[in-house]
């Protein structure tokens, strides 16, 4: 039997030609551009290399200023000396400005001086922390009211405290709308007072304080007629 005779493939010239010319190319930007070349790998190095440095500075600031507020937080007892910590307080602010720890230093701070009934100090640091921690707008909300109060800002104080009582989500929101009543009521604007009582019933509160809330309901109607 005759053998069949095998046909030879035929070698894929094009691509190899293609592959050897495109690499001539390559090889021969390379040996023109090879200053541009290493510069720009130097740069990336360079680059990486000072990101790392500076993300371990940052570290090392965030650990340092943790480690200062930490030092502080014995003298924030009630046995400790205000002044020296509130010095020590602003001392870590005015050292770590943008740390996490002069945050907490300046929300400390302001609390101090509310203790300390210097309830325009406070007002301004809790103003000055809004939107800073999504987490943390309800008690500076609620922190600024008591400022206003203290310094006998009613309505303020009591204005303040809307968007809170309007939040369903808020576990002692009858708490907010009975504190805004009664501010109301200090401020002499019976109308809105009267308004919160209502809102506050319409919750259902607890079955003891009813009677009293209708009462009061009773009273700022007949003052108002």
């Amino acid at each position: 039997m005759a053998k069949k005779m095998l046909t030879p493939r035929k070698p894929f010239v094009k691509n190899e030609d293609k592959f050897i010319s495109f690499s001539s190319r390559l090889l021969e930007f390379c040996k023109k551009n090879l200053k541009i070349l290493l510069l720009g790998f130097t740069l990336v190095i360079l680059a990486g290399a000072g990101w790392a440095v500076i993300h371990k500075i940052y570290q090392q600031r965030a650990i340092s200023a943790a480690v200062s507020l930490e030092k502080v937080r014995p003298e924030l007892s009630p046995s400790g000396e205000v002044d020296k910590s509130l010095a020590a307080l602003q001392q870590v602010i005015s050292d770590y400005p943008d740390s996490g720890a002069a945050f907490q230093a300046r929300l400390f701070k302001a609390q101090l001086l509310y203790q300390q009934q210097k309830y325009a100090e406070a007002a301004a640091i809790y103003e000055s922390l809004r939107g800073g921690d999504p987490g943390l707008e309800v008690l500076l909300t609620e922190s600024l009211s008591y400022c206003w109060e203290g310094q006998k800002q009613f309505q303020r104080a009591a204005e303040i405290l809307e968007p809170l009582v309007k939040d369903h989500k808020l576990p002692y929101r009858g708490e907010l709308l009975r504190r805004q009543a009664m501010l109301y009521e200090e401020a002499g604007d019976r109308a809105r007072a009267l308004t919160c009582y209502r809102r506050l019933l319409g919750q259902h509160p607890d079955a003891a304080f009813t009677p009293l809330i209708e009462e009061k309901i009773q009273i700022l109607k007949q003052n108002q007629g």
